[in-house]
């Protein structure tokens, strides 16, 4: 049995484990929801709803293994310390190594989210047509593939230096490598550098992002008049659609970055975690995984919008028969398929 160097009453650790879990769950089921929604109304035809969905995807394999990283974890009353279960420390290792690639695999879609809300916005500045492909193409099955393996070529370090197990109230990147009196170096070292710290940077990435967002549309919205700015108006709230979800993930991701430093520095100064913190980051850990589900099922335009896809599908796919009149020299009738509109900025929607 491996212990922590994390000591909590029994009240304490219950209400961390249960609230981690039961909101991991609801998460995983709101994923779920999500992701068929997305399937039955076929809005996966089109790019912008694949990428919403490779989102929800990362996001529903994050919150299961936030429930399965607590599985092995246990609180040993008579010293009040949390202890991982006797022969579970080989699957506190896997679920560790899974939490960690599937933080991964979330943080590069959030990257590629706004790389294309970027790329969007350059194209709505300077009113350029973009129509959305049907169609996978090769730079979005090669993204697909870097997503899925690049977190396969560094997350195995903690392996090679026995690192993967006991980390605070769960199992992940543990803060030292052997009880709470060995060098917490390695485990910081670790934790911030396969973690915390390009986190750190994509949160810095995405809000600068924001704010070139925000201050392109608004230019370019004041510059526009009519028709123009009617179609600009829609290009922004897709955007905006589309915006709100890494933006939510990165917001509640600063609860876990203050939350490790803290823990960091209070480590090293041999003083016990705090609790609120610890709390706050349970909480944060959990509803970064349910918030933006949520947020795509409850939004207000989200089923308009999606059924409005599944009608523009059936136009397209439509064959429409004209039977020209008896006089007519045309023989036959002519078959005439849907068309599809092309507006300024983007189809999105």
């Amino acid at each position: 049995m491996a212990g922590g160097c994390h000591n909590y009453t029994d009240s304490d650790f219950n209400i961390i484990f249960t609230t981690k879990l039961v909101v991991s769950s609801l998460a995983t089921v709101t994923c779920i929801a999500a992701t068929l929604l997305i399937l039955c109304a076929k809005a996966y035809k089109r790019f912008v709803y694949r990428l919403v969905l490779y989102f929800m995807i990362a996001v529903m394999f994050q919150a299961i293994s936030l429930i399965l990283e607590q599985t092995p974890i246990i609180h040993n009353k008579p010293d009040s310390q949390v202890e991982v279960r006797n022969g579970w420390d080989v699957p506190c290792s896997i679920f560790a190594f899974l939490d960690q690639i599937a933080l991964w695999i979330g943080n590069f879609v959030v990257l590629w989210i706004f790389l294309y809300l970027l790329h969007l916005v350059w194209n709505l500045y300077h009113l350029k047509l973009v129509q959305q492909s049907q169609k996978i193409s090769k730079g979005e099955i090669i993204a697909l593939f870097a997503i899925f393996i690049l977190p396969l070529t560094f997350n195995w370090i903690p392996f090679a230096t026995n690192m993967y197990g006991l980390s605070g109230l769960w199992c992940w990147i543990k803060e030292t490598e052997n009880g709470c009196t060995s060098d917490p170096t390695i485990g910081l070292v670790l934790i911030f550098t396969l973690f915390y710290g390009p986190l750190m940077f994509l949160m810095v990435f995405g809000f600068a992002s924001l704010l070139v967002i925000v201050v392109a549309l608004c230019k370019r919205w004041k510059s526009v008049q009519g028709l123009v700015r009617q179609r600009y108006t829609k290009g922004i709230k897709e955007i905006v659609f589309v915006m709100m979800y890494p933006i939510l993930y990165n917001l509640i991701c600063i609860f876990l970055v203050v939350n490790r430093i803290n823990s960091a520095i209070r480590s090293s100064r041999g003083e016990p975690p705090f609790y609120p913190l610890w709390l706050a980051h349970a909480l944060a850990d959990s509803f970064r995984t349910l918030l933006p589900p949520l947020a795509f099922l409850l939004h207000p335009s989200t089923w308009g919008n999606l059924m409005c896809v599944k009608k523009r599908e059936e136009d397209e796919d439509t064959e429409y028969f004209y039977v020209p009149p008896e006089d007519s020299d045309i023989g036959e009738g002519i078959t005439i398929r849907g068309t599809k509109q092309i507006e300024y900025g983007s189809v999105l929607l």
